[in-house]
């Protein structure tokens, strides 16, 4: 096996793991930024998307505060805020 088809093997085995993990069913905490507010949420701007976003803490949040979000279970529509950034 050549050195090219090896690292060609390697790229694929990589992006078949990238795709599991992002796909799979665990909690995460991300990074995002406060762009506004919506119905007692918070619209953060995470993952190169913007969500509307319930507060998980006891802290007044301004436009533009780094935020960090934990995203329950790898369901998007469960995040909250859990500190400031």
């Amino acid at each position: 096996m050549d050195k090219s088809a090896i690292s060609v093997l390697a790229d694929t085995i990589k992006t078949a793991c990238q795709k599991i993990v992002e796909q799979a069913s665990f909690d995460k905490t991300v990074g995002g930024v406060i762009t506004g507010t919506s119905n007692d949420k918070y619209i953060v701007n995470m993952l190169g998307t913007t969500y509307t976003v319930a507060n998980g803490t006891n802290l007044t949040f301004n436009t533009g505060n780094g935020v960090w979000v934990t995203i329950p279970c790898n369901k998007l529509s469960n995040a909250f805020i859990v500190a400031k950034r």
